[in-house]
Parts: C-alpha cells; structure tokens; sequence
C-alpha cells in the first residue's frame, strides 16, 4: 500500500494522521521521533515545503512531549569534530560556475581518510553549498568506490532536482534529489556538470 500526499511537508506529518486516523496515542517518545523527522525533512522548517498545517503538527508534537529545544541542540549542534573536518576539507576544495548560479564540491574516500570520517557524515555539506547567496543549483559528489558515486542535489529557482536527478537515474523533491551513478568520479562529474549546463542554458533561454 502506497500512501502519498503531496501536499505534506514531511513523512512525519503524515504519520500523525495516520496514527489519528487509526485511535492510536502518541506518546512523548512517538511525539519526540515524529518531531524529529519533521525538523529534518523541512530543513529546520527552513525549505519551501514548510506549510501552516506542518508548523501546526510540530506544534502539537510539542505539547504531546517533543522537546524542541532539545530536539534541535542534539541534530544540529552535536555534531561530531570528523565531521566538521570533513566538511572544512569539502568545502575548500569547491567549485563556483555560471556567475555563482551552480556550485559544487566532492567527498572522495581520500578526504574520509584524511578527516577520520564515515561518508554518512557528509549529509550536510550540500546544505552549506545550497546557503550560497544566488545559487540555483548545488551538487554534492560522493565517491562510494572506484566505479559508483552518488550525488546529492539541491536546486532554487526554476531548475527541479527531482527531474535532474531523473534525467541520470535517480529522483527525489522538487527542491532536494540525488542519483547513484556507475561510473567513477571524475567521468561522473564531467556527466553531471554537463547536465547542468545544459539545465541552466534552457532556463536562460
């Protein structure tokens, strides 16, 4: 069974509805789980999907248990030293095109090495590239191995992540998307930035 709504911020407000719709409590534990995947989906109720009905869920998380302030401190200021490193190492070595339009930067098995790093700790390294000022579109690279990389992809604007991601094998949000290549990281870069190219000269036109 597939249940979609379009409309909702995030999987976590769904699941409220769900949970209601069934007579199921929601106790503080549920609540604070629930918040969490709320907080994180919307991007600390930052991205363009955060919509009155998502505050008001968050809201009545709050007052079912969820800890806000608590919750927020340990996703976004616990955050262990090798990923900062990570991120420092990242982020010096990126690129900006196109009159600061696009932005990019890479996470190779190299950098985990020298940062003592998993790559699960790169996941914010594209929201910092995606807070560029005139930005319309970020690509993380991530090099899983010799032969796959997978990239992450944030886009404002006209440009739609879900279709450019699409257009390489993967999906996701209008706002949000990314895609697993099978090639290495340097042949998978060349492909990727040659798609947005291509994405940004057809919006200029």
């Amino acid at each position: 069974i597939n249940i979609i709504d379009q409309d909702a911020a995030a999987v976590g407000q769904m699941a409220i509805d769900i949970l209601e719709i069934c007579g199921l409590p929601i106790t503080p534990t549920m609540a604070t789980n629930i918040y969490t995947a709320i907080l994180t989906d919307t991007g600390g109720f930052r991205h363009e999907n955060t919509s009155e009905a998502c505050l008001l869920a968050a809201a009545k998380l709050a007052r079912l248990g969820a800890q806000p302030g608590d919750i927020a401190g340990k996703v976004y200021k616990s955050r262990p030293l090798t990923t900062l490193k990570l991120q420092a190492i990242s982020l010096a070595k990126m690129e900006v095109s196109h009159g600061g339009r696009l932005t990019w930067a890479t996470v190779s098995r190299a950098m985990l090495k020298e940062a003592g790093a998993v790559m699960a700790e790169s996941e914010g390294i594209i929201d910092t590239l995606n807070s560029i000022a005139g930005l319309e579109v970020a690509i993380l690279f991530k090099e899983v191995n010799s032969s796959i990389t997978k990239i992450s992809v944030r886009s404002r604007g006209a440009i739609d992540a879900a279709a450019f991601c699409g257009g390489l094998g993967g999906g996701g949000h209008m706002r949000a998307a990314g895609a697993e290549i099978q090639r290495p990281m340097d042949q998978a870069i060349a492909l990727v930035l040659g798609a947005a190219d291509d994405a940004l000269a057809a919006i200029a036109d």
